[in-house]
């Protein structure tokens, strides 16, 4: 049977995968399954309630913004804004990298 389905990545340890249906928020929306599992080793699998799921993704976006705050904080034209103004703030700024030269 496996013979007849073809490998789109191979996951190696720390891997994850079916977060697709765990992020839609909304919750009438029917996500189909996107893809099949096939162990080729033995293995272990962690599962995660959708709540819990969300709540490690609020933590780490929250931690993400902390620190563009303290950013903010350190350029002399930031420094004294409101908080609220900063939270407000972080959703305008994109990340752009630049190389010398």
């Amino acid at each position: 049977m496996y013979e007849l389905l073809t490998p789109v990545v191979l996951l190696g340890p720390g891997r994850s995968f079916g977060e697709l249906a765990v992020q839609t928020q909304d919750t009438k929306v029917n996500i189909t399954r996107q893809a099949s599992v096939v162990c080729r080793t033995k293995c272990k699998f962690a599962v995660m309630k959708k709540e819990d799921y969300q709540s490690v993704l609020d933590n780490i976006d929250r931690r993400k913004i902390d620190k563009l705050k303290d950013f903010f904080r350190q350029i002399l034209l930031f420094r004294d804004l409101p908080r609220q103004i900063l939270n407000t703030l972080h959703l305008s700024i994109t990340s752009h990298t630049f190389f010398r030269g």
